[in-house]
């Protein structure tokens, strides 16, 4: 099979580039491989539609889900467990966010697409509260909003996610539950080594909350164990 790569830093330009390929007798199926592709896919699917086959919610549904502010807010209003955090969107907010999430802490970006623009990292951390200040300055240098979050307390295997996909009238077609056995780095990595188990409760969890959401198509929903009280906390979609 030949492979088109596709460099253009401009969604619109990707989205005319795949609406100029030669038309085939039935739609390919268009799967998003990461969130920018996810929301590109989003925001043009109208036009897609007529090309490609594909399940997507609306731009803005697929935003607050990829969002990990919007995505936070969300959970935390409808009762779900999150890492304590703070938004960070300019500076007024360092002090708050210093005040609020102990040290050590990690802090993500709202938008991990855009930060791997400039980082290969997913996420950096502050042992002190004089490192999360510096961090946090640096963020907002690069036009980002950062998230900086507690470090719940647990192992790798402590990581387990729900994969599902939910389709155009929100059911749930299918899922899987999956545990990470290692991942790189460690603590706050990509999975390295992963195993299929039975978790039930994070397959109830997870998918409430795709269902909050508003969710249409595949998904994975990522929790992390709290070895303090045993319950399951978001930790992204």
């Amino acid at each position: 099979k030949d492979f088109l790569h596709f460099d253009e830093d401009d969604d619109a330009a990707i989205a005319s580039r795949l609406l100029r390929l030669p038309a085939t007798p039935d739609k390919p199926f268009l799967l998003a491989t990461g969130d920018r592709y996810a929301l590109l896919i989003a925001r043009y699917q109208d036009q897609l539609a007529e090309r490609y086959c594909f399940v997507s919610p609306s731009y803005d549904l697929l935003d607050a889900i990829i969002d990990k502010a919007k995505l936070y807010e969300n959970a935390r209003r409808n009762g779900f467990l999150c890492p304590a955090f703070h938004i960070v969107r300019e500076r007024k907010d360092i002090d708050a966010a210093v005040a609020n999430v102990p040290t050590p802490c990690y802090i993500k970006p709202a938008l991990g697409h855009q930060w791997r623009r400039v980082k290969n990292t997913k996420l950096e951390r502050a042992n002190t509260e004089a490192e999360l200040r510096r961090i946090l300055e640096n963020f907002l240098a690069l036009g980002l909003i950062a998230i900086p979050q507690e470090i719940i307390p647990g192992k790798d295997s402590d990581v387990i996610s729900l994969s599902a996909y939910i389709d155009r009238s929100g059911d749930c077609r299918g899922y899987r539950t999956k545990r990470k056995l290692r991942q790189l780095p460690l603590d706050a990595g990509n999975g390295s080594a992963q195993e299929i188990c039975s978790q039930p409760e994070v397959a109830e969890i997870g998918l409430r909350i795709l269902a909050m959401t508003g969710h249409r198509g595949p998904a994975t929903v990522e929790f992390r164990r709290d070895e303090r009280s045993g319950c399951f906390v978001l930790i992204e979609i």
